[in-house]
């Protein structure tokens, strides 16, 4: 039986490290919002940088956690 696994919050490295045993080994399918063209032109309008969505928070902290990039699938909207 698994125990309560709906969480509340931003996704962060500390809960990847907690839920991903074996990093090097595993393989992970993202799903959900990113950085989309338009966000980057509107951002470049205004002389800023567009802010992390999930995706981009996502590969960060399983980049640092150490998943391979070749074992990351994603799929990205926004």
């Amino acid at each position: 039986m698994f125990g309560p696994s709906v969480r509340k919050g931003r996704l962060d490295t500390a809960l990847l490290k907690e839920m991903i045993l074996d990093p090097p080994g595993c393989f992970v399918y993202l799903c959900g919002p990113a950085i989309s063209r338009w966000d980057r032109l509107a951002a470049r309008e205004t002389g800023t940088t567009p802010q992390p969505k999930f995706i981009e928070t996502a590969l960060a902290g399983l980049r640092q956690i150490g998943v391979p990039d070749a074992q990351i699938k994603r799929e990205s909207y926004g």
